[in-house]
């Protein structure tokens, strides 16, 4: 407590006087001791500003202009004192209050000798700790807060983890690593509910008019999961997961139900599980409906996938042979040869197949195993010695169909020399094969022949030799006879030895 009470110093009050004779230019004088802003200087009689002075070390005072000599300066120091059994009003100042007995007041009351609540300067409060990093700072080993409606309590405490009990028993927990627990005081992920019970959780609306759509999650005791939808009450879905091994992930409309998917914003698609017949091993899974009506299903038929539209649908086989079969996806039974793949209108483009086709039957007559067309380049050849020939005209083209080979050309040549032997066109595209053993593998025909050696009649027909690539050119003489055509035939004419021709055999190939 100061010296004085109010804001005036009075003469009553416990002080310490003491007087000095200056000397000329004297500016500090050394007291016996005061307390800093507990004290009055007067000069000649006359109290001095606080300007006019500097007391602020405790024995020190220094004036703010020097004294001359034999000025008069008194110090007056006002010294603490107790008092006992008073009653203060307005503003009470105090440098230290120490109280030894109880304290009582309408802000803090500890009643103990102890520090218990500690304001620091920069106003952080600590309860429980007498350096507070925070603005509330609440240290203790037990519950640090309670908030109670004098019946029941909530507690919080924090201490690496921030719990919350009700009444003493934990409700949430929040740990360090900022996982959730909500009936669990060990969450193992961010959010770890647990419970028992109907639901763990349950988010719904009872809003006024409002039905009551409820989301149900489910631990489950009995190895079975689930989420459940509900509508007043009435379970509308749910998405089950079934424990164990080969767990089962299953959403359907309802328990009792058995349709699993079903999208119905406008009655635009439903896909639901058809019961499979009793003592088949087949399964209707999807069914797919658009506008109320089916559009299609996929389903299971000896454990291979099916798919499509009433009785038009593929079974995709790999039970023994993988193909593609025709089915009835309604009745889920095969069908041959009255299903068409395109139309006259709605063709495929191109068709890539790596083995052969049956054409109208599935007999061994009916493997079309290769289609082929292409340019060839036909030559004269001789049988013991082919001619040099320059080409003008050198043109040849062919389609093979499975075995059959269709070949058509035209050679003509400007010069010829050399060669012997029986005229032929020779390197046709495949080898002809044996026909029926008769030593022909196919025909040739002469189109036309519009020039050839003076004197010698041009080619008029001819065949394939078996197991070659040439073809044998035949004459036919005026009186009829037949015969060999021979490179000697050719003549040595610019545009000469001129036939156009089609040859068709049969193919070792």
């Amino acid at each position: 407590m100061a010296g004085y009470i109010g804001t005036t110093p009075v003469p009553q009050a416990t002080q310490h006087r003491e007087s000095f004779t200056a000397t000329g230019g004297q500016t500090s004088f050394a007291t016996a001791g005061y307390t800093p802003q507990f004290i009055d200087v007067y000069f000649n009689g006359v109290k001095l500003a606080p300007a006019d002075f500097t007391a602020t070390n405790g024995s020190d005072v220094v004036l703010a202009s020097g004294a001359t000599a034999s000025d008069i300066l008194e110090i007056v120091a006002y010294t603490p004192f107790e008092v006992a059994s008073q009653t203060f009003t307005g503003t009470t100042t105090a440098a230290n209050l120490t109280v030894t007995g109880a304290f009582t007041s309408q802000g803090i009351d500890d009643n103990a000798d102890a520090v218990a609540i500690t304001i620091d300067s920069s106003e952080n409060v600590g309860i429980g700790t007498s350096s507070p990093s925070n603005q509330l700072h609440v240290d203790g080993t037990s519950d640090q807060l309670r908030l109670s409606d004098g019946v029941n309590g909530f507690d919080i405490r924090a201490g690496g983890s921030l719990i919350i009990k009700d009444d003493g028993t934990e409700r949430m927990r929040i740990t360090s690593a900022g996982s959730v627990g909500i009936g669990t005081s060990s969450p193992s992920h961010l959010l770890d509910v647990e419970g028992s019970g109907d639901a763990v959780m349950r988010i719904g609306s009872t809003g006024t008019g409002d039905a009551d759509a409820a989301l149900h999650i489910d631990g489950g005791d009995t190895g079975e999961s689930f989420i459940r939808f509900d509508t007043d009450g009435v379970e509308g879905a749910r998405i089950t997961m079934t424990g164990g091994a080969g767990g089962e992930l299953n959403i359907q409309t309802a328990a009792s139900s058995g349709r699993k998917i079903d999208f119905e914003p406008n009655d635009t698609l439903t896909m639901q599980v058809v019961t499979p017949a009793s003592g088949t091993n087949t399964t209707e899974i999807l069914e797919f409906f658009a506008n109320g009506t089916s559009a299609g299903k996929i389903s299971a038929m000896d454990g291979d996938l099916v798919i499509g539209e009433d009785a038009v649908g593929i079974k995709f086989e790999n039970t023994g042979t993988d193909r593609i079969i025709p089915v009835n996806v309604d009745t889920l039974t095969t069908r041959s040869a009255i299903i068409d793949l395109g139309g006259s209108a709605e063709r495929f483009k191109d068709l890539y197949l790596s083995g052969g086709v049956y054409l109208g039957g599935t007999g061994g007559a009916n493997h079309l195993q290769d289609y082929e067309e292409g340019n060839w380049d036909p030559i004269y050849h001789g049988s013991t010695g082919n001619p040099t020939c320059t080409y003008d005209i050198q043109a040849g083209y062919y389609t093979k169909i499975g075995r059959q080979v269709n070949c058509h050309g035209r050679l003509r040549t400007d010069a010829v020399s050399g060669g012997s032997g029986l005229l032929s066109i020779g390197n046709l595209p495949f080898t002809a094969m044996n026909v029926n053993g008769n030593g022909s593998g196919g025909t040739v025909t002469i189109g036309s022949y519009l020039a050839f050696k003076s004197g010698e009649f041009g080619p008029k027909m001819g065949y394939v030799t078996e197991q070659t690539t040439t073809a044998l050119l035949r004459f036919e003489a005026s009186d009829i006879s037949a015969g060999n055509c021979d490179v000697a035939a050719l003549d040595n004419t610019t545009n000469d030895n001129d036939i156009m021709f089609s040859i068709s055999y049969i193919t070792t190939e």
